[in-house]
C-alpha cells in the first residue's frame, strides 16, 4: 500500500525515499506505484536539490484524451494548476534504481544529481 494520494503536494525527497526504500527491500511497490503515474511541479526552473513540492498524477485514459486540446493526456488538475511535467513515473524510478545499482548507499543528493543529469542528457550519470 502506498501513502501517496494523487493530486496532493509532496516533497520530492519523500517520493525519492519511497522508491529507495522499496528498491532496497526488493519489493515492487516503488516501480508499481509510478508505473502509470507521473510527477509534476509548479516551477520547472527550481533546483531539485532544494526539495521542491511535487504532485503525483495519473494521465487520462486514452479514450478521454482530446488530441487537439490536450495531446499529452494530462488531467484537468494538472492543466488548471498550470503544473509542468518533471518526470514520467517510469523514468523517475529507473533513475533512482540506476543510482542504487551504481552505488548501493547513494545519498539523496547523489540521486538528485543523477535525476538532473538524466533530464539534460537522456542517460544516466556515472556515479563511480
Amino acid at each position: 500500500m502506498n501513502p501517496f494520494a494523487i493530486q496532493t503536494k509532496y516533497r520530492l525527497f519523500d517520493l525519492i525515499d519511497f522508491v529507495v526504500d522499496a528498491t532496497k527491500k526488493n519489493i515492487s511497490d516503488g516501480r508499481d506505484y509510478f508505473e502509470y503515474r507521473d510527477i509534476f511541479i509548479e516551477n520547472i526552473s527550481i533546483d531539485l536539490a532544494d526539495d521542491p513540492y511535487c504532485f503525483v498524477d495519473e494521465p487520462l485514459d486514452d479514450d478521454l484524451i482530446d488530441e487537439d486540446e490536450n495531446p499529452e493526456g494530462y488531467s484537468d488538475f494538472v492543466i488548471s494548476n498550470k503544473l509542468k511535467l518533471l518526470y514520467y513515473g517510469q523514468q523517475f524510478v529507473s533513475v533512482i534504481e540506476n543510482s542504487l545499482l551504481q552505488k548501493n548507499e547513494a545519498s539523496i543528493g547523489e540521486i538528485v544529481q543523477n535525476l538532473k543529469f538524466y533530464s539534460k542528457h537522456d542517460t544516466y550519470m556515472d556515479m563511480k
